[in-house]
């Protein structure tokens, strides 16, 4: 017994360190690299210990880095200290969040229905974000402001072309939150196998390998997303801009799936692995916005095939 506490101890101990040293290296590099990698050595804990040592060593790690944070030259003069501690709080419940939906020994959920619980997890967070702050704070001075700095970096002499670009400024902030809460569930799940990959090559990945090919939606997230599509349609004011945000962060799902198409695709065709990223990559970058429109559509066209074949299966029984 005593022996055990011994080494789940270290075990803490040690786990505590990787974390807080290692967001301390990500944050020297660079904020932006940071934003990025900083899921990664949660995950490392995450996936390679028991829900308990995660649990601890998560708190500990966080403990230590709002100590350090305060006392820290650097960032005890910045006004933004409250923001820092906000965020990191955010990204280790979402991962704690993440590795407690996987357990050590026969876990019953699929890859497909965390990733889904997660996402609704994302969607819960946002809309008490935007009930309680966002619409709360002062959007409309807020907004007003950035135009005017824009405006007067760049002189726009057309009319028709400054209203233009006046309405793609007012849609973009109203979707802000949504844009970076989708961009948050595309670092964890990178993050989440980059992880996997480097412990699974240490031997040291204790829980059950995810596979993104096994990313399935279940079927009633399909209905929730009609369901929000209507409420969006027949909405007004804030109302409106909540179900548009969650909406956006619903979609992002069926974007992935048609991404996962379009790799199935490829890949039974014997696509070399380099010139299918590639190609991936420059369709991205000429179509941009229509190939998330097209992805969309394919994932959607994906789930339908599905719960069509699932009605099939049924009536058959």
């Amino acid at each position: 017994m005593q022996q055990t506490f011994k080494k789940e101890f270290t075990v803490v101990i040690y786990s505590s360190l990787f974390i807080f040293l290692s967001t301390l290296l990500l944050i020297k590099i660079s904020p932006e690299f940071f934003v990025i990698f900083c899921l990664f050595p949660l995950f490392v804990i995450g996936l390679s210990t028991d829900i308990k040592i995660t649990i601890i060593s998560y708190l500990l790690s966080l403990i230590l880095m709002i100590i350090f944070f305060s006392y820290s030259v650097d960032f005890a003069e910045n006004n933004s200290l409250r923001y820092l501690y906000l965020n990191l709080v955010l990204v280790f419940f979402f991962a704690l969040l993440l590795t407690s939906f996987l357990k050590i020994k026969n876990y019953t959920l699929s890859f497909g229905l965390i990733v889904t619980y997660y996402n609704l997890g994302i969607c819960l967070f946002l809309s008490i974000f935007l009930i309680f702050y966002y619409f709360d704070s002062n959007i409309n001075s807020n907004l007003e402001e950035i135009k005017k700095i824009y405006f007067d970096k760049i002189k726009i002499s057309n009319p028709d072309l400054k209203s233009q670009i006046n309405v793609l400024i007012n849609f973009i902030y109203k979707i802000l939150p949504a844009l970076n809460s989708v961009f948050f569930l595309i670092l964890t799940i990178l993050n989440f196998f980059l992880s996997q990959k480097l412990l699974k090559k240490l031997g040291l990945n204790i829980r059950n390998e995810m596979k993104l090919e096994y990313l399935e939606i279940p079927n009633w997230y399909f209905y929730f997303q009609l369901i929000l599509i209507f409420i969006f349609l027949f909405s007004f004011g804030n109302t409106n801009i909540l179900s548009l945000n969650i909406l956006i962060v619903f979609s992002s799902l069926f974007i992935i799936n048609g991404f996962l198409t379009i790799l199935t695709f490829l890949r039974d065709r014997k696509v070399n692995v380099i010139f299918k990223y590639l190609l991936l990559f420059l369709l991205f970058i000429f179509f941009s916005y229509l190939l998330i429109v097209f992805l969309f559509i394919l994932g959607i066209n994906r789930k339908i095939k599905q719960i069509s074949y699932d009605l099939k299966i049924r009536r058959k029984k």
